[in-house]
């Protein structure tokens, strides 16, 4: 069997395998390169790598071998490996014919490292290739594929005008040779770059309507159901933007039995995340909290942090609307965190506002430092974009500049020389000086940003740790009504006059954010021995501290008497006789674990027993410790544990402090 049969058979396999092989694959050595660039365009990546191993492995030229590698490093871009890219493109010889286009390559490569300085440079020159390893018509399609990412890139700087021109050009030839999933790329690219003009001016939205439009249309045709789910998502942005909340449902119902079953968390997240936003059109706030919740458990598994930022900012302003300012504050700070992590400046410079905005509501002065850093932000965005709109034009200056060089000489050649030295010797010391003075503000304005987070977090704990004492008041109150009510006077006397010193303690304690381990057991001791007085034949206790357990390590106030009293009161108070509490302490090489056990009712039996209570206890620790977790270097956590399902009595509560150094 000859080559050519053996290249029939081969490539008679990959038109029925692969939809976009229907009649354009080209049997011929010569467009082996262009039959790959088809199955990129179809997103048959898999299929592309497979055509080059099977079709191209005779190919012994450094020339070929370079284009190849070339096209394998582009396969990779595309499925986000930048490292096997990597490996592809340094394969390259910088002397090689194909350095320009390897050039390209490494701006794609920064882009999705999110580098778009080193993606704009490596990009702008993606108008002047001629890739003499390719034909002309591969040549002038790739020059299209570079353009898009360059247009990508104009985008994720903000320089949308600069986006619209790049995206129109790749469009152009993309349709000119009938890649049409290229061009419905291009037309949601495009779409998205309208809508940013659309606020300012509304006439946008329908230019940015009939690109996702164009785009939707090819993909329902071609039934590309990955690419379905994400024009959903962005159609559904789009009618958000403009508070339609029923258009923006039309396109989210589309996705409901999608969801559920996709392996995609990010989709799935991005899903419920607009119907939140949705919901909140709507003025349906508590569905609207639930869906950003689940939004944000999926983002925890795929730890995507751009929209972690934006999910934690709508739950921002939704406690805004519910008038939960503190609430709202902490998911603010939240997703200001996130966007530094992340680098999105424009949202960065978003949120600040919103949080100044707050601030101005709990009449706090340090909205007004809010407020500078947020000038401070957009005018660096500014900025930035005007170093970029200068680095873009800086080729064409140079070029201009170049036309007029022996004019330039001849003036050049007329200055005094001691006067340029002069001149340069001036120069440096401004700039020094400046300098100086940008490092200095720098330091301060960190300093500054610094003291600012801390009290932030301050106020954050003051404020949800007041709800902690009326909580135990309201306990203890109701508890001394039982014992009065029983008529047992004595008993009742004594009992609150323990009450009444356990209270003492705790509004001296009031305005402590933290306190010693040890002051936290002999608190919960106290109001134990009270217990005690109400329980006296049906309830006991224990407390064990690991001696290795340095106990004048401080700790958020109520950590265990939050649990000590919930054992008590939905568990113990419950039972007859027998009832024992066990409070242990130990510290182990990496953490601090704190457990309460009961032998009481448990979980389920005690939900049966219609039990009165706020049941704010546990919500209010969940709080405080997402804002120690926030600021301090060590994590807290809990869990509760139903022992009737291990075959055991009662409820255990392990509370864990990560990093036993407790400041």
């Amino acid at each position: 069997m000859n080559l050519i049969t053996k290249l029939f058979i081969i490539n008679s396999i990959i038109l029925n395998s692969s939809l976009v092989a229907q009649n354009k694959l080209i049997i011929n050595n010569k467009s082996h390169d262009y039959n790959i660039l088809l199955l990129i365009e179809d997103e048959q990546f898999d299929s592309a790598l497979k055509y080059i191993n099977k079709n191209c492995t005779e190919i012994h030229t450094f020339k070929e071998t370079d284009k190849y590698n070339l096209l394998k490093a582009i396969i990779y871009l595309e499925i986000k490996e930048s490292d096997s890219a990597s490996i592809f493109l340094e394969k390259i010889n910088d002397n090689s014919s194909l350095s320009d286009e390897k050039y390209l390559a490494e701006g794609i490569m920064y882009y999705r490292k999110s580098n778009f300085k080193n993606a704009l440079e490596h990009l702008l020159n993606s108008e002047k290739i001629k890739i003499n390893a390719f034909s002309e018509k591969l040549n002038e399609v790739l020059k299209a594929y570079f353009q898009l990412y360059l247009g990508r890139t104009y985008a994720e700087i903000g320089l949308y005008t600069f986006s619209v021109e790049e995206y129109i050009k790749a469009y152009k030839i993309f349709k000119k040779y009938k890649l049409e999933n290229f061009a419905a790329n291009s037309n949601k690219f495009l779409g998205r770059a309208y809508t940013f003009f659309a606020e300012s001016d509304a006439k946008y939205y329908e230019a940015a309507e009939n690109e996702f439009k164009q785009a939707l249309n090819y993909y329902e045709k071609s039934k590309k159901q990955e690419q379905l789910n994400w024009i959903y998502i962005i159609l559904s942005d789009f009618y958000i933007q403009q508070n339609n909340a029923d258009s923006s449902f039309q396109y989210l119902s589309k996705l409901n039995k999608i969801v559920n079953n996709t392996p995609d968390k990010n989709l799935e997240g991005l899903y419920h995340n607009n119907i939140g936003e949705t919901n909140m059109l709507l003025k349906e706030l508590n569905t609207a909290e639930k869906s950003f919740f689940k939004a944000i458990d999926c983002y925890n598994s795929n730890k995507n942090i751009v929209n972690k930022t934006i999910t934690f900012y709508n739950l921002s302003k939704l406690y805004s609307e519910k008038n939960e300012i503190v609430k709202a504050v902490m998911y603010a700070d939240s997703a200001y965190n996130f966007s530094l992590l992340s680098d999105i400046k424009q949202k960065t410079a978003q949120i600040l506002k919103f949080k100044a905005e707050l601030y101005y509501r709990l009449n706090n002065p340090e909205a007004y430092l809010l407020h500078k850093e947020y000038d401070s932000i957009k005018t660096k965005i500014f900025n930035k974009q005007n170093y970029y709109i200068s680095y873009s034009f800086r080729e064409k200056y140079e070029n201009e500049k170049l036309k007029n060089s022996n004019d330039e000489l001849v003036l050049i050649n007329k200055v005094n020389s001691q006067k340029l030295t002069v001149g340069i010797f001036v120069a440096a010391t401004v700039i020094l000086v400046v300098l100086l003075f940008v490092i200095i503000l720098f330091l301060k304005r960190k300093q500054k940003k610094h003291e600012l987070q801390n009290r932030l977090n301050s106020l954050q704990l003051q404020s949800v740790q007041s709800q902690m004492y009326p909580h135990l008041l309201f306990n203890a109150t109701s508890a001394a009504a039982s014992v009065i009510y029983k008529e047992k006077r004595e008993i009742a006397y004594d009992y609150l006059v323990k009450t009444s010193q356990l209270m003492r303690r705790a509004l001296i304690d009031n305005n402590r954010l933290y306190k010693t381990l040890q002051e936290e057991l002999d608190f919960v001791e106290n109001y134990l021995e009270i217990q005690k007085i109400r329980f006296p034949e049906r309830f006991d206790y224990e407390i064990n501290v690991d001696e290795k357990l340095d106990t004048s390590k401080t700790v958020p106030q109520m950590i265990i008497q939050t649990y000590v009293e919930n054992s008590i009161k939905y568990g113990i108070e419950a039972l007859k006789e027998g009832g024992l509490l066990l409070i242990n302490l130990k510290q182990t090489p990496v953490q601090i674990e704190i457990e309460i056990r009961d032998n009481g009712v448990g979980i389920e039996t005690s939900k049966t027993m219609k039990i009165k209570g706020t049941g704010n206890g546990i919500k209010i620790m969940n709080e405080i410790y997402k804002i120690h977790n926030q600021s301090k270097k060590e994590q807290i956590s809990f869990q509760i544990i139903d022992l009737y399902k291990e075959g055991k009595k009662g409820t255990a509560v392990i509370i864990t402090i990560k990093n036993s150094k407790l400041t």
